[in-house]
């Protein structure tokens, strides 16, 4: 729109491709936008190196469905996060998320949650979302965002 100042908020997702150490170089560079690197655990080092060289880019863990099946794995696979990524504040999470996973994730530091579906509110929230967003403060420090 010419001569508008309506702001749009838009989060580029992109997977990190397989690659080896060796071969950094064969990571490609998107448009000149921030991108968030999803990687699972074995691949997450590489997609904070690429999120180092670029200004407003970042990296998230994909949590698998079995990170999901106990808190004590969850623990785990979170604390690997962290030694490959130091600053790990978002994960990407396949299958259904319960409350206790919510806490736990408060507890270890993560911040956004970006889900493959938003689990119907069972209480209003203290902190709502703006208008037309699909995301929600799920606890207290936690933000869910739906993946579209």
């Amino acid at each position: 729109m010419h001569g508008s100042d309506a702001r749009a908020t838009l989060v580029i997702c992109g997977t990190v491709p397989r690659t080896t150490r060796s071969e950094p170089s064969g990571l490609v560079r998107g448009p000149d936008l921030p991108v968030t690197w999803l990687a699972p655990i074995d691949r997450l080092d590489l997609a904070a190196a690429l999120a180092g060289r670029h200004p407003g880019c970042a990296a998230a863990l994909e949590l698998p469905p079995a990170a999901l099946a106990s808190r004590s794995r969850l623990r785990g696979l979170l604390a690997r996060g962290r030694d490959a990524l130091p600053g790990l504040a978002t994960v990407v999470v396949s299958g259904t998320m319960g409350p206790e996973h919510r806490g736990l994730l408060v507890e270890e530091g993560i911040r956004i949650a970006v889900v493959e579906k938003l689990a119907e509110a069972t209480r209003g929230s203290r902190r709502p979302a703006p208008s037309g967003w699909r995301c929600r403060n799920a606890a207290w420090g936690l933000w869910e965002v739906e993946m579209a």
